[in-house]
């Protein structure tokens, strides 16, 4: 009897990789200010849905907002590092922490989940959670 071989996890858990190696170039291109590569990462009618906002924003729109927020409050940068990720299906949940000093000197160290879903390989909406009373005492 011949055995067979079932790859259909193989290939999931390939395109489950490279789904996590897509959001760890996509925190690094925003770590980086590299706001094109970013949105080359994600589909032209991606969404991001903010926790303080409560409802999606275009992509082209937050990465805006993103790079005018930013770019002033955080001089030097501000590094996204990802610390555990799960991924599923066409999802990829990441915990990450948001790590700078502003311009005013203080030191910002915010815990942040975020959860990406794919379609295909591109990011087509990413959902934002972060600490708001630590933003809160930082930026007042």
């Amino acid at each position: 009897m011949v055995s067979r071989v079932d790859t259909t996890s193989e290939t999931a858990g390939q395109g489950l990789e490279a789904n996590k190696d897509a959001v760890r170039s996509l925190l690094a291109a925003l770590t980086d200010r590299r706001y094109g590569e970013a949105a080359a990462l994600m589909t032209p009618d991606a969404t991001w849905w903010m926790l303080s906002r409560r409802k999606a924003i275009p992509i082209a729109i937050w990465l805006k907002g993103y790079e005018s927020q930013t770019e002033p409050l955080f001089p030097a940068g501000l590094r996204l590092e990802p610390s555990a990720f799960t991924a599923e299906a066409d999802r990829v949940a990441v915990q990450a922490q948001g790590i700078g000093t502003t311009a005013a000197g203080h030191e910002y160290h915010n815990d942040f989940h975020f959860l990406f879903e794919f379609e295909g390989i591109l990011i087509r909406a990413a959902w934002e959670y972060g600490d708001t009373v630590h933003a809160q005492q930082v930026f007042g």
